[in-house]
């Protein structure tokens, strides 16, 4: 029973490192996932911890600084067919194992150095520190202290021995056994915390049209003002979805919270959150007495992936905190791009149109005038509509006689020999022609004559 038990283990543990190996392939390094020790010695996958294999750390693939050292020696296991055997590296740069240097073999990292690690000290009487980090499914990472004051790596065993021991080879065949040692522990934080969020340049993967509702708007009296503002709060619900995506090396699940400006938002970290969430949307209209309208609110629900950049804060168990820079996607869902699809207004009584108008502006402005000169805007042929005006008497009177210049200041100019202060003696430049009345009358034809005559004579002189 007992075989049967220890080979579904290692089954398990191998699938789950090719698992992890496949979670972490944006690294483009391939790794073997760490354990740590659980509630009733049941193992846990580490969320900071992983084995890889030596030639990453010498291709300089992995950081030397990330590998899980003690003193002068790094913690490495060896493949032993379907066994995994503990061991610590030596000044050659190879692991011992069991007195044996081996050239190939795999080194303890810390890939994302979000690991809080500490050298717990154990002894046969005290119980199993949870977090301690196992080197296989049996035995775990531990060191024993020598009398010069140096420390040597060694696996724990807790069922070896009366209640467990820590066996270190020294060299060769030279092995060391102790009730009481220091064991590695790995400490988690118990929650997580985001602080100065910076969002950078959104996308919106998905959109689909969202009815938020509908509204009656009406004025059932007859008289009162003639404008009158009505207004009413639509409330409509949607499925809500927020995600902060997860971080490697931390855990899932533990209580976190997103510092947004004034703002604190707490959720599982690295779980999504779906939930109906209830959302408001008002609705104003101007009305007048007697009348209603009908108004259609419809939206879109947004999906959005907005990458950021944060400080995640980790709090532990003792109150220490840790600090590191991560980069992650936010991923929510959202209703935007609100509208009104407004059907009238209409009068209650009939169902005719009803006058409609917009909303005063919260803030008006003075427009600035210019005077500008009044002018005749009577229309072009405007005179020919215009009604006769009659005349007083019913014969009007004559025009005005028709002044034209003397035709006989040509032939006979202007004298000098005559007394310019005398006005009386001025000759006329224009001669007046008075129109005769157009009777049967007329002069016998010896006045014509001397009239002419007289005409004559004056111009002479």
């Amino acid at each position: 029973m007992t075989v049967k038990v220890t080979l579904i283990t290692i089954i398990i543990l191998n699938l789950m490192e090719v698992l992890v190996s496949l979670d972490i392939g944006d690294l483009n390094i391939a790794t073997y996932p760490a354990h740590t020790l659980a509630n009733y010695r049941q193992l846990l996958t580490s969320s900071t911890l992983s084995w890889a294999d030596i030639s990453w750390i010498q291709s300089g693939k992995i950081p030397a600084d990330r590998v899980v050292v003690s003193g002068d020696s790094a913690v490495c296991r060896v493949r032993d067919g379907d066994k995994l055997r503990p061991g610590r590296t030596d000044r050659s740069g190879q692991c011992l194992v069991e007195g044996v240097k081996e050239r190939k073999y795999q080194v303890l990292v810390d890939l994302t150095g979000m690991a809080r690690l500490e050298w717990r000290r154990w002894d046969m009487f005290s119980n199993p520190e949870i977090g301690t980090v196992a080197y296989n499914d049996k035995t775990f990472i531990a060191q024993l202290e020598r009398k010069a004051g140096d420390k040597i790596l060694g696996d724990l065993d807790f069922n070896r021995g009366l209640n467990g021991e820590v066996l270190v080879f020294i060299t060769g065949d030279q092995v060391e056994k102790r009730t009481k040692g220091l064991a590695l522990v790995e400490l988690e934080p118990v929650k997580y915390r985001l602080e100065n969020i910076s969002f950078l340049t959104p996308k919106e993967s998905s959109s689909t049209v969202f009815s938020v509702g509908a509204v009656h708007l009406v004025i059932n009296q007859e008289a009162g003002e003639e404008w009158q503002e009505e207004q009413e709060v639509v409330e409509y619900n949607y499925p809500g979805y927020e995600h902060w995506g997860h971080i490697p090396g931390t855990v899932r699940g533990l209580p976190a919270s997103a510092i947004v400006g004034e703002t604190t938002t707490q959720f599982r970290w690295g779980l999504e959150e779906k939930e109906v969430k209830t959302g408001h949307h008002t609705v104003i209209f101007n009305l007048r007495p007697n009348t209603g309208v009908n108004i259609t609110v419809t939206g879109r629900l947004v999906t959005k992936e907005v990458p950021y950049t944060a400080l995640l804060v980790m709090v532990y168990k003792d109150g220490a905190l840790t600090r590191q820079n991560v980069s992650s996607t936010h991923i929510s869902v959202s209703v935007e791009d609100i509208s009104q699809d407004i059907k009238g207004p209409y009068f209650i009584k009939t169902g005719l149109p009803a006058p409609t108008t917009t909303r005063r502006p919260a803030t008006t402005t003075t427009p600035t005038t210019t005077e500008t000169p009044q002018r005749n805007t009577i229309p072009l042929y405007a005179h020919m509509f215009l009604a006769p005006t009659p005349t007083p008497t019913l014969f009007p009177p004559p025009p005005p006689p028709v002044s034209k210049p003397n035709p006989l200041r040509q032939f006979y100019p202007q004298t000098e020999d005559y007394d310019s202060s005398d006005a009386s003696h001025t000759v006329p430049d224009s001669v007046q022609v008075a129109r005769m009345s157009g009777s049967s009358s007329r002069l016998p034809g010896h006045q014509i004559v001397t009239v002419l005559t007289v005409m004559f004579a004056t111009l002479l002189h």
